[in-house]
């Protein structure tokens, strides 16, 4: 009885606590109020650290140019045995600055230009004698930003967010190659060839690879009607 009177004042005070504003923590393993509170306190500590960290990291990520993350991109072992060069012209408010050409690789210099290659020319002279671009201000993007040797599906993936993240701002686009047409477009060469396609909200083309129309001049003609098809979406 005497048990049952003590639960009742106790039950009392609890009341009287609650009506002075005291809120109550329902736990499961018999911790006091007190204990409950200073807990449920350094959970909410915690939280709000970790909100705070993860909006600092997150602020950190956006100060860094995507120029400078690529430069010092560790992501996969490409990079080991190559050195991550970012490409020039990104951004601009020239008729330049709307175009994008892309291959799976560019052979470039420490600056991010074009190399004096055949390739290379070849991409100038089409973007000089096709579309009426200044090469020198033209932006030329490699899908995989570390070296000139086949990239491997491992290494297209962790590369990929780079070149979607270049075109961002780009009116249209060219991709060479059957490489570009599967992984970017999911397509057969065959069945990307002379249609206008969309990347990133760029209207773009695709065309062979420049090495294969290198090797085989025959395919110029053919790959010169598919320029010229986003040539006049462009005008």
């Amino acid at each position: 009885m005497s048990s049952y009177l003590e639960k009742l004042k106790t039950l009392e005070k609890l009341y009287k606590l609650e009506s002075l504003g005291v809120e109550y923590i329902s736990t499961k393993d018999g911790k006091t109020l007190k204990e409950a509170q200073s807990t449920s306190k350094q959970g909410a500590s915690l939280k709000s650290l970790d909100s705070k960290a993860m909006q600092e990291e997150t602020t950190n990520q956006a100060s860094i140019s995507l120029r400078d993350k690529i430069l010092n991109c560790k992501l996969c072992e490409r990079s080991n045995s190559f050195k991550p060069c970012p490409s020039l012209n990104l951004e601009g408010s020239n008729i330049e600055s709307s175009f994008a050409f892309i291959a799976p690789t560019l052979s470039l210099e420490k600056d991010g230009s074009l190399s004096d290659t055949k390739i290379n020319l070849t991409l100038k002279n089409i973007a000089q004698n096709i579309y009426k671009l200044d090469p020198s201000k033209t932006c030329f993007l490699s899908l995989v930003k570390c070296g000139t040797t086949q990239p491997l599906e491992s290494n297209i993936k962790t590369c990929k967010p780079y070149l979607e993240s270049e075109l961002e701002n780009k009116k249209y686009a060219i991709f060479f190659g059957s490489l570009l047409a599967k992984s970017l477009f999911g397509l057969e060469l065959k069945d990307a060839l002379g249609k206008i396609l969309e990347y990133k909200n760029a209207k773009c083309i695709v065309t062979f690879d420049l090495l294969d129309m290198l090797k085989n001049p025959s395919l110029k003609k053919d790959a010169l009607s598919h320029l010229n098809l986003l040539k006049v979406v462009a005008n």
